[in-house]
């Protein structure tokens, strides 16, 4: 009996604190019963739920084996919560069933714990929170490997300090490029375009060249020679500048009336193309754009004031130049800078081979004539139309005599220059060529001309500041005919029609030598004893001088 009463209260001791997998739902729908030892039941305050395990109260006189026997607490019912009389018994579950024929001691059986679990109260926290024993050894190598883990970690960041900073400084210079030659790019167009319209780079202001306008040419054409030329070097935005301006079109006007013209269907102004002066045209560096355009203009060139100049025979370059810029044609600077490259297109020039000592190639071919100008008129235009006086006066039946005499065009102009410069008039020209043909045809027993106009020429170009020192003494070397062989180097002057056609079609005479009086008659000798004679003979006043040629 004691023994059966042992076995039954192992076994309902281990089902008492064992919960089955059976009992595990209806524990976790929180039963508000307690179930005693004796089997009773009572209400309990509807929070007990919390409570998950099952109280039995064991009478004292069941004896239990050694180390299975568990205390009662003193009092169950005390540890409960009482019910709170603010809820009512509506609100409170059921109390749950015992199900038929439940009993301790058909309860499962409890597993037992593992062997060697500890079963007394934080025994496991002990030994768990419980530090090894480090020794001093042990604990210096740690420190040593902490040491040098800091000391790698302070190389590593330096390192990351300065490679950031090295990006840094990089990006920074790289930014501070690009925007920089981005500004200088910018800077250079803009320089660039405004130069083309204002001309603001003084070291282009003398360069100037020759520019050539086609008959019937459009802006467009003109655009592109003044591009080709080096006038313009930012085209994209001077073109758009210029056709802002309305260099290219212009409004169309009704010619009788002068209203403006409409278009019929879009409503919108008429617009024509912009008309342009055919011809050559000089045009200056410092001009800018909308000035070179502007002198090419049909309307400006006819609506300018006109001036009528008369050049006489004789007259040297600086003194038509200086009579030219006197009334406001052009200056005499721009004259001078257009008057080789303007030369340069015609044959005449051409023809002429260099020489040195020679002053101008352009030298007596700006014919001595009336022309009309335009006031402001360009530089390339006023001396076309002086070369075209001299090719048109040529006539044809000159080169046939030029054949006869054996001499070039250019010879036969220097000797008319002289002709020019030493006869009184007309009368004398012809005697006096013959004078200078005879001499040249006889250069063995007369080498040197004597001519006291080719050093006077040189004389008068200092008068004008056109030389400096060092060329005035080369010029007066190479133009003194007095020590120089033949003709001088070029024309002194640019001669008529008349002094032309004297040296071509000389005197038939014998020559040698002639001398003006005061009043400037002429005498002249075949031999230099007559010539004596003759010097003998002329009465000189006070102030007079003998040309004792």
């Amino acid at each position: 009996m004691d023994d059966r009463i042992r076995r039954e209260g192992s076994q309902n001791n281990d089902n008492i604190n064992s919960n089955s997998p059976r009992e595990a739902e209806p524990q976790s729908k929180n039963y508000d019963v307690n179930i005693s030892s004796n089997g009773s039941e009572e209400k309990i305050n509807p929070t007990a739920h919390k409570v998950k395990r099952f109280e039995v109260h064991i009478p004292d006189s069941v004896d239990f084996p050694e180390g299975k026997r568990v205390a009662a607490p003193a009092d169950v019912n005390a540890a409960a919560p009482t019910a709170s009389p603010a809820k009512s018994e509506e609100n409170q579950k059921p109390a749950a069933s015992k199900p038929a024929g439940y009993t301790l001691t058909n309860a499962p059986a409890r597993k037992s714990p593992p062997t060697g679990r500890p079963t007394a109260p934080g025994a496991s926290n002990a030994r768990r929170n419980a530090q090894p024993q480090v020794s001093p050894a042990e604990k210096l190598r740690r420190e040593r490997i902490e040491l040098a883990e800091k000391k790698r970690q302070k190389k590593k960041d330096r390192a990351n300090f300065a490679y950031t900073l090295a990006k840094g400084i990089l990006i920074t210079c790289m930014c501070v490029i690009f925007v920089g030659t981005i500004v200088s790019v910018v800077s250079s167009v803009a320089f660039s375009f405004i130069n083309d319209i204002l001309v603001i780079d003084d070291e282009n202001k003398n360069y100037s060249v020759v520019v050539e306008v086609p008959e019937g040419a459009t802006y467009e054409t003109i655009f592109e020679i003044l591009k080709d030329k080096g006038l313009v070097t930012q085209p994209l935005l001077t073109d758009f500048f210029c056709r802002f301006r309305h260099y290219d079109y212009e409004a169309a006007y009704d010619e009788e009336t002068g209203e403006l013209l409409y278009d019929e269907v879009t409503g919108e102004v008429k617009k024509v193309p912009v008309e342009y002066l055919p011809g050559v045209y000089y045009v200056y560096a410092d001009s800018g754009i909308e000035n070179i355009l502007d002198s090419m203009l049909a309307y400006n060139n006819v609506a300018k004031d006109t001036v009528r100049l008369t050049f006489p025979e004789g007259f040297t370059v600086a003194e038509v130049f200086e009579k030219i810029e006197k009334y406001e044609v052009c200056s005499a600077e721009k004259l001078y800078a257009n008057l080789e490259i303007v030369a340069g297109k015609y044959d005449f020039i051409k023809a002429i081979t260099d020489s040195e000592g020679r002053y101008l190639k352009s030298e007596g071919y700006l014919f001595p004539d009336t022309y009309d100008f335009f006031i402001g008129e360009s530089a390339s235009s006023v001396i076309e139309k002086l070369f075209n006086n001299f090719e048109a006066k040529w006539d044809s039946a000159y080169d046939a005599q030029l054949t006869k005499l054996g001499m070039t065009k250019d010879q036969i102009i220097t000797l008319a220059s002289i002709i020019q410069c030493e006869a009184k008039d007309s009368t004398q020209m012809a005697d006096i060529s013959a004078v200078i043909h005879n001499r040249l045809k006889n250069a063995a027993s007369y080498p040197t001309l004597d001519m006291d106009s080719t050093s006077d020429y040189i004389n008068s170009l200092k008068s004008f500041n056109v030389l400096s020192e060092v060329h005035y003494t080369l010029y007066l070397d190479s133009y003194n005919t007095y020590s120089k062989q033949g003709l001088p180097p070029g024309p002194i002057c640019n001669p008529g029609a008349t002094a032309i056609k004297a040296a071509l079609y000389p005197s038939d005479n014998d020559y040698y030598f002639f001398c003006h009086s005061e009043s400037g008659e002429v005498y002249f000798a075949s031999t230099a004893a007559e010539h004596q004679e003759n010097v003998q003979k002329v009465v000189y006043g006070a102030a007079g001088v003998i040309n004792n040629d």
